[in-house]
């Protein structure tokens, strides 16, 4: 049976990037199929709601990356990790198949290492480029639906100095951080200037901006500090009205020490139009929790799963998971403080699809589906205890009509 073109090139485009390479190589009609601008457009929109592996680096820059798989249909070219650590210099994100990095020579990349193609993107205006301890950049790419042009958030933390009159000489000058805020579109070739946001009053972990449905969301960090009484929050900024509001963490959340979790933000799908904002608690030693920001017009819960917040919603918790369950084992809490026991912690994790939790412990990566209630050993990497994890699609997606191949 004959399947005709259109029918073929549907099925065929919800393969991973890795599986339609090689069908290429099978007969002339697969090669005209699959090299047709329109199939990967229609792959990379297909694949992008479930994510093939993460992509790894150490904090800071200058380091190798590596890229790790949770299913073996998905990989990239060798080669490709190569050219990318031979010319990256930072890692700012991934989206659908898409790695945006700063490169050695200071100028701002798109890379699709499936596909091996890459694009200059344009130096943003009036922002040096150069990581180091005072400017700290990160990309977000907001929209791809075509799956040929793209279009990026860039974020780069600028450091202000604070204007004291009465600063006796011993003392430092003051300084406070803010980010400049920004967008690229690849169809246009065009930066337009956003805003410069106000981070509040504490430290914003940086690597963990969130972009869903128009905003950006900015997650602070939870740490008793003597510079502030204000308890930790996330900043949420709307793009298109160029807004920011300070959202409170459940208060069951705010409840703890600060010293004694961690917590990260996601969103609940890749789908930035109509996703929800995740956060992750790593309770230490105990348990890890995930809630869920609901709108208001959502059902409502008990008091027991849900807490009440300001004009973003409320917070419900979803999913809960002890250390025992992860694999961790009964930490010894005094071992544990001397440690003896580093290999039980979690050193870093993410949250996928809002389901699937990778974390780290020592040099290993494992994931933990609470859909399903499973853990998976993923392997092993060499990018220390607390790798910065980014999750990667395995898609054919254009780099934009300037791309070249490598």
């Amino acid at each position: 049976m004959n399947l005709p073109n259109d029918c073929l090139m549907e099925i065929l485009s919800w393969l991973p990037a890795k599986k339609t390479i090689i069908l290429k190589t099978v007969n002339k009609n697969f090669f005209h199929l699959i090299s047709n601008s329109f199939f990967n457009a229609l792959q990379a929109r297909h694949v992008k709601s479930t994510n093939a592996g993460i992509l790894m680096n150490r904090h800071g820059w200058r380091y190798i990356s590596e890229v790790l798989f949770f299913d073996q249909a998905s990989n990239v070219p060798p080669d490709s990790m190569k050219i990318l650590s031979r010319k990256m210099q930072n890692l700012l994100g991934s989206f659908n198949g898409l790695i945006f990095f700063e490169g050695n020579d200071y100028r701002l990349y798109v890379f699709n290492p499936v596909t091996k193609t890459i694009a200059e993107i344009p130096s943003p205006p009036n922002v040096q480029l150069h990581i180091n301890a005072t400017l700290f950049s990160r990309a977000m790419c907001v929209s791809s639906d075509n799956g040929e042009e793209f279009e990026m958030i860039f974020i780069a933390r600028k450091k202000n100095l604070v204007t004291k009159p009465h600063l006796e000489e011993e003392e430092e000058e003051p300084f406070y951080f803010t980010f400049e805020c920004m967008s690229y579109s690849s169809k246009y070739m065009s930066w337009e200037y956003i805003a410069e946001i106000d981070l509040g009053e504490r430290n914003i972990i940086a690597e963990d901006p969130v972009f869903v449905n128009g905003y950006i969301y900015f997650l602070s960090t939870t740490a008793a500090t003597d510079t502030t009484s204000v308890h930790p929050y996330i900043l949420a900024f709307h793009v298109d009205k160029r807004k920011s509001e300070f959202v409170p963490l459940p208060e069951q959340v705010q409840k703890l020490d600060g010293d004694s979790y961690e917590v990260r933000i996601a969103p609940s799908s890749n789908n930035n139009t109509d996703g929800q904002l995740c956060l992750i608690q790593y309770i230490k030693k105990e348990r890890v929790v995930v809630w869920v920001m609901m709108c208001h017009s959502s059902a409502s819960s008990s008091s027991s799963s849900s807490s009440s917040l300001s004009s973003q919603g409320f917070w419900r918790k979803v999913h809960e998971v002890d250390i025992i369950t992860l694999g961790l084992g009964e930490v010894d809490i005094m071992t544990l403080r001397f440690g003896e026991d580093r290999d039980k912690e979690i050193g870093n994790y993410i949250l996928i699809d809002g389901k699937l939790l990778v974390f780290s412990v020592s040099m290993y990566i494992y994931t933990y589906d609470f859909v399903e209630g499973s853990l998976n050993k993923v392997g092993k990497h060499k990018q220390g205890e607390r790798p910065r994890l980014n999750p990667y699609a395995n898609t054919l997606h254009s780099c934009g009509k300037f791309e070249q191949q490598i």
